[in-house]
């Protein structure tokens, strides 16, 4: 599933588990299990649920007290905890003859939200099995998960080799499996949104290939998470010979001779203020690394002032898929574009536009 779809799915998960309300049985309960790629944004799929408006919204009305615009989070990685610390340690009672387990640390007493569960496959097989029991039946012992909060979980594939192992079949049981794979558009509408350097998300558009490209035996990989970090690095304004290094270890050497020589690409744009000035006359590049290439430029410098002769220039071009790659990066780091008469008009004039954009 693409992360949009497995992202959609969480979030109709939450919204059904917080509108079942005090009579809910156990089973009633999805918990959602993402089965994913070393990086491929698992983690940023439970960021974004946090605030999202339609989970909120539930939350608020099966909680009155709830006032807040965006729930809690606790990120647990099951992991990097001992099975004494998740079940709870063991103390004597004040009577002296019992023992009792006190409340793991992450497990929260009041308030409201989801208990992000991270690194299930990664963790032992004693571990997975008292995670069952909060999983099954939102206790540790006797400690309950309060009515406001959620389970989310992930973990590796075993095929990525990153620790992980076999899950047992009764945790299986009670998740719901959502298989993650990397896509494109949604990465690069994530990129955007949040701020990623716009060189990143034109050399993915042209060449795609290294969107999640993981080998196990390599140190250095490019997948979405490592190349959001390789966008921080383009933003040192560090030597080509610097920079090449640093990419090299944070995305992988080839990954970054494909981005390097993608940024060069850059050099030959046109002037963007002759743009601006006169968009039927200054010439159009022929070469398609070029075109993503100046058409992610044009989207990060596009506001309501010049969308109007920018989008003059781009319908210069006779492919739609640059200035539907252009309009959707733009849109996605500034919202307000879409109250633009010359975006309003581009799309409303060019119905198979809007099919690209989705």
């Amino acid at each position: 599933m693409r992360l949009s779809n497995v992202k959609n799915a969480i979030q109709a998960m939450l919204i059904h588990n917080y509108n079942l309300g005090d009579t809910a049985n156990k089973q009633d309960y999805l918990i959602p299990y993402m089965n994913g790629g070393v990086g491929i944004g698992k983690t940023s799929v439970v960021y974004q649920l946090l605030s999202d408006e339609l989970i909120v919204k539930s939350v608020k009305k099966m909680f009155p007290d709830f006032k807040g615009d965006e729930l809690g989070l606790i990120n647990f990685s099951l992991a990097q905890y001992d099975p004494s610390e998740i079940a709870g340690w063991l103390v004597a009672s004040k009577d002296g003859e019992t023992m009792k387990r006190l409340r793991p640390s992450f497990m929260p007493l009041d308030g409201y939200g989801i208990i992000f569960v991270d690194e299930v496959a990664q963790a032992t097989l004693m571990s997975m099995n008292i995670l069952g029991q909060l999983v099954d039946e939102r206790r540790l012992g006797e400690h309950y998960l309060p009515k406001g909060w959620m389970v989310v979980s992930a973990g590796n594939r075993l095929s990525d080799r990153a620790g992980s192992n076999k899950l047992p079949s009764q945790l299986r049981d009670r998740f719901t499996y959502l298989d993650v794979e990397a896509n494109t558009d949604d990465v690069l509408e994530y990129y955007a949104k949040n701020g990623v350097d716009h060189r990143i998300n034109s050399w993915l558009k042209f060449d795609d290939q290294f969107i999640h490209k993981f080998d196990a035996s390599q140190d250095n990989n490019s997948t979405p998470r490592s190349i959001e970090r390789a966008g921080v690095i383009l933003g040192l304004k560090l030597d080509n010979l610097t920079l090449r290094g640093c990419l090299d270890g944070q995305i992988g050497a080839v990954a970054s001779a494909s981005l390097m020589a993608h940024i060069k690409l850059h050099d030959k744009l046109p002037d963007f203020d002759k743009i601006i000035s006169d968009p039927m006359n200054t010439a159009v590049p022929e070469d398609r690394g070029v075109l993503y290439a100046l058409c992610g430029s044009l989207g990060v410098k596009m506001t309501k002032d010049n969308a109007d002769p920018i989008l003059q220039y781009i319908q210069r071009i006779p492919e739609q898929e640059f200035m539907a790659f252009m309009l959707k990066d733009a849109i996605s780091r500034n919202k307000t574009l879409v109250q633009s008469p010359a975006v309003r008009q581009v799309l409303g004039s060019k119905g198979s536009l809007k099919d690209l954009l989705l």
